[in-house]
């Protein structure tokens, strides 16, 4: 209990003294990676990730094994495409290393002038590459790090060609609960770093750091039925504690339904859901998200497992 109620202090402590009023850059970093956690409303806090959505805690791969993921979305517009692939490497009793490359790309948009003369496109390209570390530091808790590296790269036919780039870390903790075995606590910092600095332009971007609190608790498991419910505080710069819940049941550890609650910056909450297959080594995750007032976002991911 001692243990509990340090790290809800040390949570507090963090949220209360990391954040002041900025402007910040490079918002795609906010985008949550896979379509497994996805559908489970971003609920990533004390939740086992996979190798699409390690930087959220990078402690949560602790115990993961090996796998690839790719995965893909596109805005209901069709006006911007968000890809992603990484991978987890199980190093067995001494943890696991992943890595990730995130991209995301605006349609190009076409530039003319007064007379309506084509003068060419303008090119919008975001990248941001990941490398993490998470082991097990006692029987009951674990811990992560995620180094990242963004790339910013925008061509415009008037003012040419223009790079930022920036440095930043993700860190985080899983705690086991040990008198409640199905309980777990986590906490992360997330996209902490320079500012991003651009080659041609003297404005310099915070990144989106964020920081998150949660817990999971893991209410039915035999061996044909499992279920587990999270409930996550996500606060972002300039912004309140938004709370999110979800659950995801299994069958036979082959079917997942899944499902939550979101609530984010900018009046958009409502509720994300989705399903994964598991067959063999093989799978296939869906999620349908809430996107803005009006729109939602599909997302789908493949993986192969190594065990």
């Amino acid at each position: 209990m001692k243990k509990i109620i340090l790290i809800l202090n040390f949570q507090f402590l963090i949220f209360n003294c990391l954040f002041a009023s900025t402007h910040t850059g490079a918002d795609f970093l906010k985008l949550a990676g896979g379509a497994r956690i996805i559908s489970l409303a971003e609920t990533s806090a004390a939740a086992k990730l996979d190798a699409s959505s390690f930087f959220h805690n990078p402690a949560g791969i602790a115990n993961s094994e090996s796998e690839i993921t790719f995965s893909h979305s596109s805005a209901p517009q069709g006006d911007a495409v968000m890809q992603y692939i990484g991978g987890i490497y199980s190093l067995k009793k001494h943890g696991a290393l992943a890595i990730g490359i995130l991209s995301y790309r605006i349609t190009p948009i076409p530039v003319t002038d007064e007379f309506n003369y084509d003068m060419g496109e303008l090119i919008w390209n975001d990248w941001a590459f990941s490398v993490a570390y998470g082991r097990n530091l006692f029987y009951n808790l674990s811990a992560g790090i995620n180094l990242k590296y963004i790339y910013r790269y925008e061509k415009n036919p008037i003012f040419g060609k223009t790079i930022g780039n920036a440095q930043a870390i993700d860190f985080g903790i899983l705690y086991n609960v040990a008198f409640a075995r199905n309980l777990k606590i986590g906490f992360s910092c997330e996209n902490f770093g320079t500012k991003v600095i651009y080659s041609n332009d003297p404005v310099k971007d915070d990144l989106p750091s964020s920081v998150r609190c949660g817990l999971s608790y893991n209410i039915l498991n035999n061996r044909e039925n499992n279920f587990d419910i999270s409930f996550d505080f996500l606060r972002e710069k300039d912004d309140l504690f938004r709370p999110r819940f979800s659950g995801e049941y299994s069958y036979l550890n082959w079917l997942f339904l899944r499902g939550g609650y979101i609530n984010k910056a900018g009046k958009i909450n409502g509720t994300n859901f989705g399903l994964g297959i598991l067959w063999k080594d093989f799978g296939f995750d869906f999620a349908s998200a809430v996107n803005s007032v009006f729109d939602r976002t599909t997302y789908i991911s493949f993986f192969k497992k190594f065990y």
